[in-house]
This record gives structure tokens, C-alpha cells and sequence, in this order.
């Protein structure tokens, strides 16, 4: 006796197949707009975060953490204890900049922070590219004009995000971004223990129309290279030596990118990687999202403490 046995035939194998691969292309789409929006969700609830260490900081301080201590700390040293990383903060040393912290420090360090990282551009990871440092003159226990690190390379965890240090015009003005006259809510100070002196109540224009912090622009090319010039600044965040690291202008001169591989000559803008708009998190603690496309003059007026110029675009 004979038994038969059923089984496809080719036809019908390539038919399923088929059927899958339709099914998958169909599927696809949607699963990446659930990825993208799962990702934008934990973007803004970073920002979510880092804008109530500021306000926790400010509570506790009296003041808003400067955006950095030139070659020293930068906010994102500064509101550690605020989100939850008391343990890393605590071996911080703020009478030395970044490639003289303990090795204990260097070390807890390496695996950064969660938080200052957006899901939709990358994992946490450390800077590719080295700073050999500038004289620390005035800084105790240095000699004046020391450099600190030349010829060494000391690599740190990097972020995505950056605060608002100034309003930038069209030409831009030379310095309007590093000193201590900037516009915005965080400004530069020279030396560990000088006081930032903004305040909630400097921002006289009003804290839910100020822009505290937001995503930078870094092009995929250039991700942890922070080695200055014609990159985007993408140095280790706990190192205040260059500006524009840890924070970022917004203006008539500094438009938000309108796509992550828009070209810079020296990144000072915002920008991100989701699709269309950048998120910011405001003075009030409230996050947004802007349209990369938003009026120059209106996100100049969102970068100031006190200029004045109120925000006169459409609703949030």
C-alpha cells in the first residue's frame, strides 16, 4: 500500500513567501513610526528631566547652574544630584576641569549618562577626539596660564542636548555667546565658584516663553567628534572647554537644522534627528516641540531672559 503524503508544491511555497513579503512591507512602516514615536517620547521625557534638575538646582542655589566653567564643569555636571546621579556627582571634583578628575571619576564616567542621550540619534558613547586643553590662569591649585592636559587624550560621554546661552543675530557678533553678558538663561563664568547670577526672575520675558534646553545638531558623520572647528562640537558634555559643547545659540543666525545632515561650518545650532521639529524643554519645565521651519526673529525671541521681544508665532 501507497501513502500519500500532502506537502506544497513550489508554486505555493513562492506564493506564501510572496504573501509574507507583502505582509512585512506593509508592516514595516508602522513598526518604524512606533520605534520613532516611542523614541521621541523618551526624548522629551529626557528633557522632561533635565529641565526639573535645573529647576531643583535653582531651589537649592538660589540661581540657574551656569552653562559652564570655562575648561571646568558644565551644567550637566552641575544637575547630577537632580536626576538621580548623586553617586557620579560626588566624585566630581569642581577645582579641577575634566581631564584632571580622579581616575574614580573617569572611570564612573565612561558609561554616561541615560538621560542626556536622544534614543532616536544613538546609544550612549564617548567622545572620539581629544582637547589638549587651555591655560587655567587664576585657577587654584594651577599656576597661571597652565595647561592641564596637553598631549593627552581623555575621552568622556557625550550628549544630545544643550542649553540656550544666547540669542544670535544675522552677521552674528564675535563673542555675543561665551561671556558673562549672554542673553540667554545660561551664560558662561571664568573660574570654579564664580555665580552664574540668572536667576528665575531674570527671565523677565517669561519662563514658559524661554528656551532652557534642546536637542544640538550633530550630523551622523560627526558623532563624538568634538575636536572644534569646522565639526560640530561634540567633545565629552562634562568638559567645559569648548562653548558650544554644552551649549548652543538660537536666532536669526543660528536656525534650527532642518535635517540631521545639514552642513555647518561650526555647529552652534539646535537641531535633531526626528523628523520635522526639535525638542526643547522651556523655563517653566514644559517640553515642546518646534518646528525646524520656525520664524528666525520668533526663535530669537524664545532664546532671551530679558530682551523684551515677546514670541508672537503660532500656539505650541
Amino acid at each position: 500500500m501507497h501513502r500519500n503524503r500532502s506537502a506544497f508544491t513550489l508554486i505555493e511555497l513562492l506564493v506564501v513567501i510572496a504573501i509574507i513579503a507583502v505582509l512585512i512591507g506593509l508592516l514595516l512602516p508602522a513598526v518604524q513610526k512606533v520605534r520613532e514615536a516611542a523614541n521621541r517620547a523618551t526624548c522629551q521625557n529626557n528633557l522632561k528631566q533635565i529641565g526639573l534638575g535645573i529647576h531643583n538646582y535653582h531651589d537649592v542655589n538660589r540661581e540657574l547652574p551656569p552653562a559652564r566653567i570655562d575648561d571646568g564643569a558644565t551644567w550637566a555636571v552641575f544637575i547630577l544630584p537632580y536626576i538621580e546621579q548623586d553617586a557620579l556627582h560626588r566624585l566630581y571634583d569642581y577645582k579641577k576641569p575634566w581631564p584632571d578628575q580622579s581616575a574614580a571619576f573617569l572611570a564612573a564616567a565612561s558609561g554616561g549618562v541615560k538621560t542626556y542621550i536622544c534614543p532616536a540619534r544613538r546609544a550612549p558613547m564617548l567622545s572620539v577626539a581629544g582637547d589638549n586643553g587651555n591655560g587655567i590662569s587664576g585657577w587654584l591649585p594651577y599656576a597661571p596660564g597652565d595647561f592641564v592636559f596637553a598631549n593627552r587624550h581623555v575621552p568622556g560621554p557625550v550628549s544630545d542636548y544643550a542649553v540656550c546661552s544666547s540669542h544670535i543675530s544675522n552677521p552674528p557678533p564675535s563673542n555675543d555667546w561665551r561671556s558673562k553678558d549672554g542673553t540667554g538663561a545660561f551664560v558662561t563664568v571664568d573660574n570654579p565658584g564664580d555665580r552664574s547670577f540668572t536667576k528665575l526672575e531674570s527671565i523677565v520675558d517669561g519662563t514658559s516663553n524661554t528656551l532652557f534646553a534642546g536637542e544640538k545638531h550633530v550630523r551622523p558623520t560627526q558623532l563624538g567628534n568634538g575636536n572644534g572647528g569646522s565639526t560640530d562640537n561634540d567633545n565629552c558634555v562634562f568638559n567645559g572647554d569648548q562653548h558650544a559643547v554644552c551649549a548652543r545659540l538660537a536666532g536669526p543666525g543660528g536656525v534650527i537644522a532642518a535635517s540631521p545632515d545639514e552642513a555647518c561650518s561650526n555647529c552652534t545650532r539646535f537641531g535633531s534627528w526626528h523628523t520635522a521639529i526639535c525638542n526643547f524643554v522651556m523655563g517653566d519645565g514644559s517640553v515642546r516641540a518646534l518646528a525646524v521651519t520656525i520664524d528666525p526673529t520668533n526663535l530669537g525671541a524664545l532664546s532671551t531672559r530679558a530682551g523684551g521681544d515677546l514670541y508672537n508665532g503660532p500656539g505650541f
